[in-house]
Protein backbone atom coordinates (compact mmCIF):
# COMPACT_ATOMS: atom_id res chain seq x y z
CA UNK A 1 0.00 0.00 0.00
CA UNK A 2 3.40 2.25 0.74
CA UNK A 3 4.21 1.66 -3.06
CA UNK A 4 1.12 1.52 -4.92
CA UNK A 5 0.25 4.49 -6.43
CA UNK A 6 -3.19 5.13 -7.60
CA UNK A 7 -3.72 6.08 -11.74
CA UNK A 8 -6.18 8.75 -10.66
CA UNK A 9 -4.02 10.73 -8.99
CA UNK A 10 -1.98 12.91 -11.57
CA UNK A 11 -2.69 15.32 -14.15
CA UNK A 12 -5.06 13.70 -17.18
CA UNK A 13 -3.25 13.73 -20.52
CA UNK A 14 -5.35 15.47 -23.87
CA UNK A 15 -6.00 14.31 -26.97
CA UNK A 16 -3.75 17.14 -28.66
CA UNK A 17 -0.90 15.31 -26.89
CA UNK A 18 -1.94 12.04 -29.28
CA UNK A 19 -2.48 14.22 -32.47
CA UNK A 20 -6.48 13.98 -31.90
CA UNK A 21 -9.01 16.85 -31.85
CA UNK A 22 -11.84 17.07 -28.91
CA UNK A 23 -14.42 16.80 -31.61
CA UNK A 24 -13.02 13.31 -33.22
CA UNK A 25 -15.28 10.89 -32.70
CA UNK A 26 -12.38 8.64 -31.18
CA UNK A 27 -12.93 4.64 -32.01
CA UNK A 28 -10.05 2.56 -30.13
CA UNK A 29 -8.88 -0.70 -29.70
CA UNK A 30 -5.66 -1.59 -28.53
CA UNK A 31 -5.20 -4.98 -28.84
CA UNK A 32 -2.84 -7.27 -30.32
CA UNK A 33 -2.75 -7.59 -34.39
CA UNK A 34 -3.41 -10.99 -34.73
CA UNK A 35 -6.91 -10.51 -32.95
CA UNK A 36 -7.65 -8.75 -36.02
CA UNK A 37 -9.89 -11.10 -37.90
CA UNK A 38 -11.42 -10.47 -41.20
CA UNK A 39 -14.65 -10.35 -39.91
CA UNK A 40 -14.46 -7.63 -37.39
CA UNK A 41 -12.06 -5.91 -39.93
CA UNK A 42 -15.12 -5.70 -42.13
CA UNK A 43 -17.01 -4.43 -39.01
CA UNK A 44 -14.81 -1.82 -38.14
CA UNK A 45 -14.60 -0.43 -41.78
CA UNK A 46 -18.46 -0.43 -42.06
CA UNK A 47 -18.48 1.33 -39.05
CA UNK A 48 -15.76 4.07 -40.18
CA UNK A 49 -17.85 4.33 -43.22
CA UNK A 50 -21.33 4.69 -41.06
CA UNK A 51 -19.01 7.38 -39.22
CA UNK A 52 -17.73 9.43 -41.64
CA UNK A 53 -15.99 12.41 -38.64
CA UNK A 54 -14.84 9.13 -36.22
CA UNK A 55 -11.14 8.00 -36.68
CA UNK A 56 -9.80 4.59 -35.31
CA UNK A 57 -6.95 4.45 -32.88
CA UNK A 58 -4.77 1.46 -32.55
CA UNK A 59 -1.26 0.27 -31.18
CA UNK A 60 1.71 0.11 -33.19
CA UNK A 61 3.37 -3.70 -32.84
CA UNK A 62 6.40 -4.27 -34.52
CA UNK A 63 6.05 -8.00 -36.15
CA UNK A 64 8.38 -10.39 -34.85
CA UNK A 65 10.39 -11.99 -38.27
CA UNK A 66 10.11 -9.47 -40.51
CA UNK A 67 13.19 -7.77 -41.38
CA UNK A 68 12.22 -5.63 -44.32
CA UNK A 69 10.75 -2.80 -42.62
CA UNK A 70 7.08 -4.22 -42.58
CA UNK A 71 5.20 -3.16 -39.55
CA UNK A 72 1.87 -4.19 -38.20
CA UNK A 73 1.17 -0.36 -38.97
CA UNK A 74 1.66 -0.63 -42.62
CA UNK A 75 0.08 -3.66 -43.10
CA UNK A 76 -3.06 -2.10 -41.87
CA UNK A 77 -3.23 1.03 -43.21
CA UNK A 78 -2.56 -0.84 -46.39
CA UNK A 79 -5.61 -2.83 -45.74
CA UNK A 80 -7.99 -0.07 -44.61
CA UNK A 81 -6.74 1.90 -47.61
CA UNK A 82 -7.76 -1.05 -50.16
CA UNK A 83 -11.33 -0.89 -48.58
CA UNK A 84 -11.87 2.55 -49.01
CA UNK A 85 -10.73 3.96 -45.93
CA UNK A 86 -8.39 7.33 -45.70
CA UNK A 87 -5.15 6.22 -43.81
CA UNK A 88 -5.28 10.06 -42.32
CA UNK A 89 -8.49 7.97 -40.22
CA UNK A 90 -5.84 5.08 -38.72
CA UNK A 91 -4.38 6.58 -36.00
CA UNK A 92 -1.38 4.68 -34.00
CA UNK A 93 0.42 4.89 -30.91
CA UNK A 94 3.24 3.39 -28.96
CA UNK A 95 2.23 1.16 -26.07
CA UNK A 96 1.56 3.79 -22.99
CA UNK A 97 3.89 3.41 -19.85
CA UNK A 98 1.73 1.80 -17.04
CA UNK A 99 1.64 4.53 -14.75
CA UNK A 100 -0.47 6.82 -17.17
CA UNK A 101 -2.25 3.76 -19.21
CA UNK A 102 -5.69 4.33 -17.64
CA UNK A 103 -6.18 7.76 -17.89
CA UNK A 104 -4.47 7.61 -21.70
CA UNK A 105 -7.20 4.95 -22.83
CA UNK A 106 -9.96 7.18 -21.16
CA UNK A 107 -9.35 9.50 -23.83
CA UNK A 108 -12.07 7.46 -26.01
CA UNK A 109 -14.88 7.47 -26.79
CA UNK A 110 -15.56 3.83 -27.68
CA UNK A 111 -13.56 0.27 -27.13
CA UNK A 112 -13.79 -1.66 -30.19
CA UNK A 113 -13.43 -5.29 -29.19
CA UNK A 114 -12.51 -8.21 -31.31
CA UNK A 115 -14.98 -11.02 -31.92
CA UNK A 116 -12.82 -14.44 -32.20
CA UNK A 117 -10.86 -13.22 -29.05
CA UNK A 118 -11.83 -10.84 -27.02
CA UNK A 119 -10.01 -8.29 -25.28
CA UNK A 120 -9.15 -9.87 -21.85
CA UNK A 121 -7.50 -7.26 -19.20
CA UNK A 122 -7.64 -4.59 -22.09
CA UNK A 123 -11.24 -4.79 -21.50
CA UNK A 124 -10.90 -4.47 -17.82
CA UNK A 125 -8.58 -1.77 -18.14
CA UNK A 126 -10.85 -0.09 -20.65
CA UNK A 127 -13.95 -0.16 -18.11
CA UNK A 128 -11.47 0.75 -15.45
CA UNK A 129 -11.00 4.11 -17.12
CA UNK A 130 -14.01 5.04 -18.07
CA UNK A 131 -14.54 3.57 -21.79
CA UNK A 132 -16.77 1.76 -22.93
CA UNK A 133 -16.42 -1.72 -24.16
CA UNK A 134 -18.24 -2.81 -27.33
CA UNK A 135 -18.46 -6.39 -27.74
CA UNK A 136 -20.16 -9.50 -29.15
CA UNK A 137 -20.79 -12.75 -27.02
CA UNK A 138 -19.45 -15.61 -29.32
CA UNK A 139 -19.82 -19.58 -28.28
CA UNK A 140 -15.85 -20.13 -27.07
CA UNK A 141 -14.13 -18.90 -23.85
CA UNK A 142 -12.20 -16.30 -25.50
CA UNK A 143 -14.88 -14.85 -27.19
CA UNK A 144 -17.06 -14.15 -24.17
CA UNK A 145 -14.87 -12.68 -22.06
CA UNK A 146 -15.30 -9.49 -22.60
CA UNK A 147 -19.62 -9.84 -22.82
CA UNK A 148 -19.29 -11.43 -18.91
CA UNK A 149 -17.47 -8.16 -17.88
CA UNK A 150 -19.28 -5.75 -19.33
CA UNK A 151 -22.25 -8.20 -17.80
CA UNK A 152 -20.81 -7.50 -14.46
CA UNK A 153 -20.48 -3.85 -14.63
CA UNK A 154 -24.03 -3.17 -15.92
CA UNK A 155 -23.59 -2.30 -18.97
CA UNK A 156 -25.39 -5.52 -20.67
CA UNK A 157 -26.42 -3.08 -23.55
CA UNK A 158 -22.75 -3.09 -24.98
CA UNK A 159 -22.92 -6.82 -25.35
CA UNK A 160 -24.20 -7.16 -29.50
CA UNK A 161 -25.67 -10.50 -30.43
CA UNK A 162 -24.65 -10.77 -34.10
CA UNK A 163 -21.87 -8.85 -36.68
CA UNK A 164 -24.68 -6.63 -38.07
CA UNK A 165 -25.64 -5.83 -34.45
CA UNK A 166 -22.14 -4.67 -33.38
CA UNK A 167 -21.75 -2.82 -36.30
CA UNK A 168 -25.45 -0.89 -35.53
CA UNK A 169 -24.94 -0.25 -32.03
CA UNK A 170 -21.68 1.38 -32.39
CA UNK A 171 -23.20 3.71 -34.86
CA UNK A 172 -26.07 4.51 -32.54
CA UNK A 173 -23.90 5.55 -29.83
CA UNK A 174 -21.16 7.31 -31.64
CA UNK A 175 -24.06 8.79 -33.62
CA UNK A 176 -23.93 13.03 -33.43
CA UNK A 177 -25.39 14.81 -30.23
CA UNK A 178 -25.96 11.12 -28.58
CA UNK A 179 -21.88 10.58 -27.69
CA UNK A 180 -21.86 11.88 -24.20
CA UNK A 181 -25.01 9.84 -23.81
CA UNK A 182 -23.75 6.78 -24.67
CA UNK A 183 -21.07 6.93 -22.11
CA UNK A 184 -22.82 8.06 -19.25
CA UNK A 185 -23.19 4.93 -17.59
CA UNK A 186 -19.70 3.32 -17.82
CA UNK A 187 -18.56 7.09 -16.91
CA UNK A 188 -20.94 6.71 -13.61
CA UNK A 189 -19.79 3.38 -13.02
CA UNK A 190 -15.65 4.16 -12.97
CA UNK A 191 -15.95 7.39 -11.96
CA UNK A 192 -17.26 6.02 -8.33
CA UNK A 193 -15.14 3.68 -8.35
CA UNK A 194 -12.15 5.72 -8.70
CA UNK A 195 -13.67 7.37 -5.88
CA UNK A 196 -14.16 4.55 -3.60
CA UNK A 197 -10.72 3.08 -4.54
CA UNK A 198 -8.94 6.56 -3.71
CA UNK A 199 -10.49 5.75 0.12
CA UNK A 200 -9.87 2.25 0.21
CA UNK A 201 -13.38 1.25 -0.43
CA UNK A 202 -14.30 -1.70 -2.82
CA UNK A 203 -17.23 -1.06 -5.03
CA UNK A 204 -18.82 -3.18 -7.10
CA UNK A 205 -18.33 -7.10 -8.51
CA UNK A 206 -16.81 -5.86 -11.58
CA UNK A 207 -13.74 -4.83 -9.39
CA UNK A 208 -14.24 -6.72 -6.68
CA UNK A 209 -11.32 -9.09 -6.81
CA UNK A 210 -10.77 -10.11 -3.07
CA UNK A 211 -14.59 -11.78 -3.66
CA UNK A 212 -13.97 -13.32 -6.65
CA UNK A 213 -10.85 -15.60 -5.13
CA UNK A 214 -12.42 -16.54 -1.93
CA UNK A 215 -15.12 -17.89 -4.14
CA UNK A 216 -13.00 -19.21 -6.75
CA UNK A 217 -11.06 -21.14 -4.10
CA UNK A 218 -14.18 -22.27 -2.94
CA UNK A 219 -15.32 -23.38 -6.35
CA UNK A 220 -12.38 -25.05 -6.32
CA UNK A 221 -12.32 -27.27 -3.71
CA UNK A 222 -15.93 -28.26 -4.64
CA UNK A 223 -14.46 -30.10 -7.69
CA UNK A 224 -12.16 -31.75 -5.95
CA UNK A 225 -14.35 -32.85 -3.63
CA UNK A 226 -17.12 -33.81 -5.62
CA UNK A 227 -15.53 -36.86 -7.29
CA UNK A 228 -15.51 -38.31 -3.94
CA UNK A 229 -19.63 -38.82 -4.47
CA UNK A 230 -18.52 -41.36 -7.18
CA UNK A 231 -22.31 -40.07 -9.00
CA UNK A 232 -22.89 -40.31 -12.73
CA UNK A 233 -23.89 -37.23 -13.16
CA UNK A 234 -21.89 -33.97 -14.26
CA UNK A 235 -21.36 -31.10 -12.61
CA UNK A 236 -21.30 -27.74 -13.41
CA UNK A 237 -20.18 -25.19 -10.61
CA UNK A 238 -20.79 -21.49 -11.20
CA UNK A 239 -19.08 -18.30 -9.64
CA UNK A 240 -22.06 -15.86 -9.82
CA UNK A 241 -21.61 -12.26 -9.53
CA UNK A 242 -25.42 -11.61 -9.11
CA UNK A 243 -24.82 -12.84 -5.84
CA UNK A 244 -21.77 -10.62 -5.06
CA UNK A 245 -19.43 -14.25 -5.96
CA UNK A 246 -21.47 -16.91 -3.86
CA UNK A 247 -21.10 -19.57 -5.60
CA UNK A 248 -23.78 -20.92 -6.61
CA UNK A 249 -24.40 -25.13 -6.86
CA UNK A 250 -26.02 -27.72 -9.53
CA UNK A 251 -28.58 -30.08 -8.04
CA UNK A 252 -25.91 -32.99 -7.76
CA UNK A 253 -23.68 -30.58 -5.68
CA UNK A 254 -26.66 -29.28 -3.21
CA UNK A 255 -25.28 -31.33 -0.30
CA UNK A 256 -21.93 -29.31 -0.54
CA UNK A 257 -24.10 -25.55 0.24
Amino acid sequence: KDVWQSPWTSEDPKRSDFGFKESDILLASFLQPYKIEPGVFHCWVEILRRLPKSKLWLFSYPIQGYTHGNSTEAQVIASFTQAGVDSSRIKFSSLFPLTKQHRCKGLADLFLDTLIFNAHTTAYEALFAGLPVLSLANETQPSRVASSLLHAAGLRHLVARTPADYVDLAVSLLQTGRKKNAQTKAKVITENFRKRELQGVVPGSLFDTRSFVTAYEAALGMAMEAPKKKRKKRWNIVVSTDTRYRVLKSAGLQEYA
